[in-house]
């Protein structure tokens, strides 16, 4: 009998044992687990007209997921995207041209800037079907371009002067939803000039060399970088790393298609004479 109860006990301790580490096995896959702490790439972009937002996150979220706890926020309003530019976990896609125009950029470092092909600079060109004396005489007219309305009209500002307001007030602006698009625009009549980049100029040449050649240069802006990447100047590995991957994309299949989407090739480490062109 004491045999059979020392048995007992003993097979009693076994199994509260197996009990207890399977209680504390669950416990800690039930327990929350501490991730990375998420970092993201902030996108605002006057420059193109994106149709399609929550695509455009997801397919950004897809390929960034895979190379660490990184994600991609665009935004369609300019206010609110500068709403986050204080933030620090993560870094922002922005046109040169609205970097050098952000209060906060003293706290932010430029650090990529897009190329496409070998080219990272662009000028933005105004073209008309019609040879006119003058880009006074579009007064009243319609101007097609891909950006939205008021980076548009600040473009055709820079390029005409701040004195030209009668005549910038007066046009109508025609958002269409890329450069080829305003050029085709022009060349069936639908707008009497387009603002294009001078690239998306040379593309249309190779699609349509007859169309091409009736189109007349009324005026040009000056060079610009394409796109750039800023990140706070502060910044911890999360960030660091997020930089690595944004840089390496172009040379991948599915980042490269990714950054085709923002009109980009690849994203490359700015030099000094171009981080120099971006000092206020």
């Amino acid at each position: 009998m004491t045999n059979a109860r020392t048995i007992l006990m003993h097979r009693l301790k076994v199994s509260l044992s197996l009990t207890g580490l399977i209680l504390l096995c669950t416990a800690l896959i039930a327990a929350p687990q501490t991730s990375a702490r998420c970092c993201t790439i902030y996108f605002y972009s006057s420059e193109t007209n994106i149709n399609n937002f929550s695509s455009l996150k997801a397919q950004f979220d897809k390929y960034l997921l895979k190379h660490g706890n990184y994600t991609f926020q665009p935004f369609s309003d300019r206010e609110t995207f500068e709403g986050y530019v204080n933030k620090v976990d993560g870094v922002f896609l922005i046109s040169s041209w609205h970097y050098a125009r952000l209060e906060q950029n003293a706290a932010l470092e430029p650090m990529l800037v897009g190329a496409r092909g070998d080219h990272s600079i662009q000028k933005r060109v105004l073209s008309a079907k019609t040879k006119l004396a003058a880009p006074s005489a579009l007064h009243g007219y319609k101007i097609a371009s891909a950006s939205n309305e008021k980076y548009t009209r600040d473009m055709l500002r820079d390029m005409l002067g701040p004195d030209q307001n009668d005549l910038l007030n007066s046009f109508k602006i025609l958002v269409v939803p890329k450069d080829i698009d305003a050029l085709m625009a022009v060349s069936f009549g639908m707008a009497k000039a387009a603002i294009t980049t001078d690239n998306s100029l040379g593309k249309f040449e190779r699609i349509n060399p007859k169309q091409f050649r009736s189109l007349h240069q009324l005026a040009a802006g000056n060079a610009a970088l394409l796109p750039i990447v800023i990140a706070p100047k502060k910044r911890d590995e999360d960030v660091t790393g997020l930089l690595a991957v944004i840089e390496e994309m172009g040379a991948t299949i599915e980042g490269g298609r990714n950054l085709k989407l923002l009109g980009l090739d690849t994203l490359r480490w700015l030099n000094d004479e171009q981080k120099r062109s971006l000092q206020p």
